[in-house]
């Protein structure tokens, strides 16, 4: 068994995301981009893998940080080779990113961090439109909205970040 939705298609191609040098760094230890970890990442792993999980999990539920340079680094991140340590086992979070579960009222909507590079590059091709309808049929399919309505945590209010986000689908609509 792998981790949470360990089968949603992947937009981002993981050469891509290797390259690039946004994500998995963050301002502050304790920036509120860390990842969060759902319990159910943790369930299926193996013994060594959930045990640097949760050694690596603040009380919040987020992933921990490591100061390199006056930088905050995901404590998975191998900095020296820019690679994931947990990558195949990677939490939620990470596998969906640059979209993002974002709460606004009483809705919640996939959106897209619009800060993203590979973004930036296709946000206007029919490979994003592809991939967007491909995710909403996924979340529909896999029952998403029940998932997180049990696991609200995972919700995120970005205000503070709405000129870098675009709502794509809000889930559970019909």
């Amino acid at each position: 068994m792998h981790s949470l939705f360990h089968d949603m298609p992947q937009f981002v191609p993981q050469d891509f995301c290797l390259e690039c040098e946004g994500c998995c760094r963050f301002q502050a230890q304790d920036h509120d981009w860390r990842p969060k970890v759902a319990e159910n990442n943790l369930s299926p792993l193996n013994k060594d893998v959930k045990s640097s999980y949760y050694q690596s999990i603040d009380p919040d539920g987020r992933i921990k940080t490591k100061e390199i340079s006056y930088m905050a680094y995901c404590q998975f991140l191998d900095s020296l080779f820019n690679k994931c340590m947990v990558y195949t086992e990677r939490p939620f979070e990470c596998r969906l990113y640059p979209f993002l579960v974002e709460r606004k009222g009483k809705k919640v909507f996939i959106s897209v961090h619009l800060a993203c590079p590979y973004i930036q590059e296709k946000r206007y091709t029919k490979d994003f439109d592809v991939y967007k309808n491909a995710l909403e049929k996924y979340f529909e399919k896999h029952h998403a909205l029940e998932f997180f309505k049990k696991n609200s945590y995972l919700i995120e209010d970005y205000t503070a970040y709405q000129d870098e986000i675009e709502e794509m689908f809000v889930l559970g609509a019909a």
